[in-house]
């Protein structure tokens, strides 16, 4: 039973595990304290279970302005209220443990930051997944949801670092666009991210697939560029 289990948790978590080791080895001056990312990770699995409180609550409101069977409802459910609560609920965490973090000092921190609290999100739902539909679900999260989190992160992350180099000049109107855009960047990802994920018509998987692909390759470009062009703030 506790082989079993352990067995879950695994396959579950492996993926993130993987990506926060690659993430970890990209920062190019100064490698994170383990115990802020360790804080992250649990402040992710923190605002995974925010989300579930806040998408019980947001649902059922969203149905008094929208019926439940309009073809728009799921695109809207998707950024109104899973997209906002979730991507909500890592920002608000992020913000609460970094922002006045003495390790805080390099741009590619941000990016770092928000990705390991996403991870942690996507590694606990990944494990209520697997614990609830099997761990044959494991292989397709692994390669569409967890770096699917992750890339909704890294956005977050890169105008994050924005908002906080802006801070420490004391340009407070530049601060609140930075973090603004940090916000409504994460949800217009996660947002299309799920509208198509949950269509059911056929052209709808294709721009799904296709959209992946764009996120991945944006990901992968920015995490390139910032950890080359890595500098204090």
């Amino acid at each position: 039973m506790i082989s079993w289990i352990l067995t879950y948790i695994f396959a579950a978590i492996l993926p993130a595990v993987i990506i926060m080791v690659y993430l970890y080895n990209k920062d190019p001056v100064e490698k994170e304290p383990l115990k802020l990312l360790l804080s992250l990770i649990g402040l992710g699995v923190a605002s995974s279970l925010i989300a579930m409180v806040l998408e019980i609550i947001l649902e059922p409101l969203l149905t008094f302005i929208v019926q439940d069977d309009s073809p728009y409802f799921t695109t809207i459910l998707s950024f109104t209220v899973i997209a906002f609560s979730e991507e909500g609920a890592k920002l608000l965490m992020l913000r609460i443990r970094t922002w006045e973090d003495p390790n805080f000092n390099y741009r590619f921190d941000s990016i770092v930051y928000a990705a390991y609290v996403s991870l942690g999100f996507a590694a606990f739902e990944n494990i209520l997944y697997v614990f609830q539909y099997g761990i044959g679900i494991a292989p397709l999260r692994a390669v569409f949801s967890i770096p699917g989190h992750l890339s909704f992160s890294i956005l977050m992350g890169l105008f994050y670092g924005r908002a906080r180099y802006s801070a420490d000049l004391y340009q407070k109107s530049q601060t609140i666009v930075f973090m603004i855009i940090a916000f409504l960047s994460a949800i217009a990802l996660h947002g299309t991210y799920d509208a198509l994920a949950m269509s059911s018509s056929a052209i709808s998987d294709i721009y799904f697939y296709c959209f992946v692909v764009f996120m991945y390759l944006l990901d992968i470009t920015i995490i390139h560029h910032e950890a080359k062009h890595d500098c204090v703030i």
